[in-house]
């Protein structure tokens, strides 16, 4: 085990693994279409409302609106 793993150990964190970009890009994909997923479930539950501008999204909070 070389140092840098062993302080990785130590502050929690796993061993680093460098990915080819085609498994990056898949990664990245289906992170993407699960916010999307997310998104949408948040929307139809109106805790988000769409605002005017294209992809402009607001946050219900206390009665208002937050610009997300």
């Amino acid at each position: 085990m070389t140092d840098a793993e062993r302080k990785n150990l130590v502050l929690g964190e796993g061993p680093r693994v460098w990915l080819e970009k085609e498994d990056g890009e898949a990664i990245s994909k289906i992170v993407r279409g699960e916010i999307a997923k997310e998104v949408e479930a948040l929307l139809e539950r109106g805790e988000m409302v769409r605002g005017d501008g294209e992809g402009e999204i607001w946050a219900r909070v206390d009665g208002g609106r937050l610009r997300l």
